[in-house]
């Protein structure tokens, strides 16, 4: 869960791959109850957390994710029948209409095989990086989309309607395609808001939140030990991600709580004052807040350096 900068795990799904699957003495041997043991994929794991949140009344506005999530079908189709907005990020070689395709089912040629039971269509199917491609640099807005380490962070964006289908479907379904370059990168993101509903910077704006999610999960790697185990089992493995997730959720309230006096505070900045207070009973503890003092200095200065050359 995120806001801005404010981010917290709050769930956890293990992934079992295939071959752990087909070998239920393995599985049993790490612990795995009899009915977890089932394949399913990291985007059928997510909705399973998505209907479990929902479960527990908790609130959010949308769904955001990187292209593995982004680039199923199912996963897009099965949050817009739950009601659930998304801003995805998908492969540059994602396939879109341009213009709304009309689906039709094919006429009979043969009295041999089956009669057609399937939509097909005709209309030119474009990759998203090739319709990139054909944008002029007038069809690009700059636009200011998040807050960055060292200040406001800009990108060019380009957006546009447009329909994706799978076979099979009876009808396309209507996105929106967002676009974020960044010198010669292309960033691709499909959302279910409309035009009409959003405008550019609030989607600009809601691409550029996942950055903060990957930002917590590289905390939480490095400075709370979210990989930092050696686990056999089953429910150690949850254990210890519900433990990194409780130590997540502690340092964001003090974040929090300490936003007007310390706006920098950092992850980091709080388990260096934990370890100092367990270690000497915080006897170093005003050492350890003068050098974070001294940190933020220099951060605050590279900020405001950072805006000095955007404004020149």
């Amino acid at each position: 869960m995120a806001n801005e900068d404010k981010v917290c795990l709050v769930n956890c799904r293990l992934f079992l791959p295939e071959e752990w699957i087909a070998d239920p003495e393995r599985c049993a041997l790490a612990g795995i109850p009899r009915d977890k043991i089932c394949y399913k994929t990291k985007p059928e794991l997510a909705l399973e957390m998505i209907e479990e949140l929902d479960k527990q009344g908790i609130d959010y506005g949308w769904v955001g994710a990187d292209a593995l999530y982004g680039a199923s079908y199912d996963f897009r189709k099965q949050l817009h029948l739950k009601g659930k907005k998304y801003v995805l990020d998908v492969h540059e070689n994602q396939s879109v209409y341009l213009d709304k395709p009309t689906t039709y089912i094919p006429e009979r040629v043969s009295q041999r095989g089956r009669k057609p039971s399937l939509s097909i269509i005709n209309e030119k199917l474009w990759e998203a990086r090739q319709y990139a491609g054909t944008l002029k640099e007038c069809d690009w807005k700059q636009i200011q989309f998040r807050s960055g380490t060292k200040g406001k962070l800009r990108g060019k964006f380009h957006f546009h309607k447009v329909w994706i289908w799978q076979k099979g479907e009876a009808q396309p379904m209507e996105v929106v395609l967002i676009m974020r370059r960044v010198g010669k990168q292309i960033k691709f993101s499909l959302t279910n808001y409309t035009l009409e509903e959003a405008t550019h910077e609030e989607l600009a704006y809601k691409q550029g939140q996942r950055y903060f999610i990957e930002s917590a999960f590289k905390e939480a790697k490095s400075e709370l030990g979210l990989y930092d185990y050696q686990i056999r089992k089953y429910r150690a493995w949850y254990h210890h991600q519900a433990l990194v997730m409780m130590a997540m959720h502690y340092i964001l309230e003090k974040r929090m709580d300490l936003e007007d006096e310390q706006p920098l505070l950092s992850v980091r900045d709080v388990r260096l004052q934990m370890i100092e207070i367990l270690r000497s009973n915080g006897v170093k503890l005003e050492k350890e807040i003068l050098q974070m003092k001294i940190r933020h200095i220099k951060r605050a200065e590279d900020i405001v350096n950072r805006y000095q050359k955007i404004l020149t």
